[in-house]
């Protein structure tokens, strides 16, 4: 490979820097960035996510992302954990990222809780030749790569309401205390970053459907940061329809289905803005979830958020009476069996 065959990777290297293992749109939307910021995990629900992104078509073989998510609640919902794999193909460079996270779930009142989290991450970049014809193995991309892999970790806060939900997170912890002398290759092409974001959940017709309005920021030691804003309609837990638009000059429309009650199908279409719109093309995202029932979190008795407002009401004045009867004033008969309680409270007097 020469140096001017990479002439189309350098024209949109700067795209790349701002979304390199970057989550697809509609999955942000899905799971609130649950990859990185770990304190998310199993707060509301148990599921499985998968995203596939194929990005800028006007680039052949140019970029692709798929992500893979599973989270649960633990211990009646006051832990969760989380496990996630993402893999990115950007050109010659493939990467693999490995995490798994663990959160705690406190509840400060009956409609209010905050959460902690951490999360260790192993990722590895290499040199993927296998679709590339190589002319020139001196060639300085080719010649001083070698692959690169590195351990780190993540801690993030979040704080959650029937309502309003925001959090962040402070990303490769490890690299942030080294001293730019110290950093390695690997730190370089990962860099240390920070997160945040904000989400109004609000109930419309009756809690039948509900308005999200989502915002989200990245920010990476090495490059600017990125904001985006999304606003989204959901009929009924059913129909999901809405857009965002990103900082990095890109805007996204969005739609998702219910195909049954616990399996959703999402889309998102990405289209760049400005000087290389008509250049590297647009770019689409696919995702599914499946949510399960009868899993018991902090929110909700039930998972998949069906009636959120209404069941996270409910779910939290379940914890704080069961708290309050830890205390003064519990009932005598708390002690007893279920099974002894029903005979007690069916209890006619003695038989003649």
């Amino acid at each position: 490979m020469k140096l001017s065959a990479l002439l189309p990777l350098i024209f949109v290297i700067s795209f790349y820097q701002l979304s390199a293992q970057d989550l697809p749109v509609y999955i942000q939307k899905q799971n609130v960035g649950l990859m990185y910021n770990p304190s998310i995990s199993g707060l509301k629900e148990a599921s499985y996510d998968f995203a596939y992104e194929n990005k800028w078509s006007g680039v052949e073989g140019a970029f692709n992302k798929s992500y893979l998510g599973f989270q649960s609640p633990l211990n009646s919902g006051n832990l969760g954990m989380s496990f996630n794999i993402y893999y990115e193909k950007f050109n010659v460079f493939q990467t693999v990222d490995f995490s798994g996270g663990l959160a705690y779930h406190a509840l400060l009142n009956d409609n209010a809780v905050l959460s902690f989290g951490l999360s260790a991450e192993f990722i590895s970049t290499s040199l993927n030749l296998n679709d590339v014809q190589v002319v020139d193995l001196s060639d300085p991309v080719i010649f001083d790569f070698t692959k690169q892999n590195k351990f780190d970790g993540y801690f993030g806060v979040n704080f959650s309401t029937p309502k309003f939900q925001t959090g962040f997170s402070f990303n490769r912890i490890m690299t942030a205390l080294k001293s730019e002398d110290n950093k390695t290759q690997g730190d370089i092409i990962h860099p240390d970053f920070f997160t945040a974001y904000g989400l109004i959940t609000l109930p419309v017709s009756n809690e039948r459907d509900k308005f999200e309005i989502l915002a989200y920021y990245k920010k990476f030691s090495t490059f600017t940061g990125v904001a985006d804003l999304g606003a989204y309609y959901t009929y009924n837990n059913k129909f999901t329809l809405g857009g965002n638009y990103s900082t990095n000059s890109a805007a996204h429309i969005a739609a998702g289905v219910t195909i049954i009650e616990n399996l959703s199908l999402g889309y998102s279409h990405e289209i760049l803005l400005k000087n290389f719109s008509g250049v590297v093309g647009a770019s689409d995202e696919i995702t599914i979830r499946y949510t399960f029932d009868q899993v018991e979190s902090i929110f909700n008795t039930t998972s998949g958020g069906r009636n959120f407002g209404k069941t996270a009401s409910r779910r939290l004045n379940k914890i704080y009476t069961v708290k309050k009867k830890r205390g003064k004033g519990r009932n005598p008969t708390d002690s007893h069996s279920p099974g002894k309680r029903k005979k007690m409270r069916n209890f006619r007097g003695p038989k003649n």
